[in-house]
């Protein structure tokens, strides 16, 4: 027959090494990225490009968002390389006029690229850089006169 001591004991012994098991230093280390990763980000600095290229076009108060923009482009280019690609270049575009559809349009790219993209890290700068995408299409649509908050989820589309 067990004592209860004897119980208590083992049980101790058990929680300790329990703690110490899941109390190490050992820290997680990230998912390397994937060799799609370069491909997906690349394909975010095509539309961050094109954003930058319209907001260069833009007067007022709103040629502010193209800093952002550049913020973005410049995030994304050390993404692709820290990813092992090669980031690419701007093309030469002529400046899109309309704006709130290219907004929803890098809305949409980032909300398909960010369930593409390996780990957590290029998940976090890919869905940061989405919900600045968002604020923005609630800028322009405030600007216009609009409803600047249509719909309790980002989507990409129109409402």
């Amino acid at each position: 027959m067990t004592s209860r001591r004897r119980f208590l004991s083992r049980a101790g012994l058990g929680s300790a090494a329990l703690l110490a098991a899941c109390s190490g230093d050992e820290r997680e280390v990230p998912p390397a990225p994937r060799p799609g990763d370069a491909e997906v980000l690349n394909g975010l600095l095509a539309v961050e490009y094109r954003l930058v290229a319209a907001y260069s076009a833009v007067r007022g108060p709103l040629r502010e968002l193209r800093e952002q923009e550049e913020e973005h482009v410049d995030a994304l280019v050390q993404a692709v390389k820290e990813a092992g690609g090669t980031p690419r270049r701007a093309p030469a575009t002529r400046p899109e006029r309309d704006l709130l559809a290219l907004e929803r349009e890098a809305i949409a790219a980032y909300l398909d690229a960010v369930g593409r993209l390996s780990g957590g890290e290029l998940r976090a700068t890919a869905s940061a850089i989405m919900a600045t995408e968002a604020e923005h299409e609630s800028l322009l649509l405030a600007d216009a006169g609009r409803n600047p908050l249509p719909s309790p989820f980002v989507t990409g589309r129109s409402r």
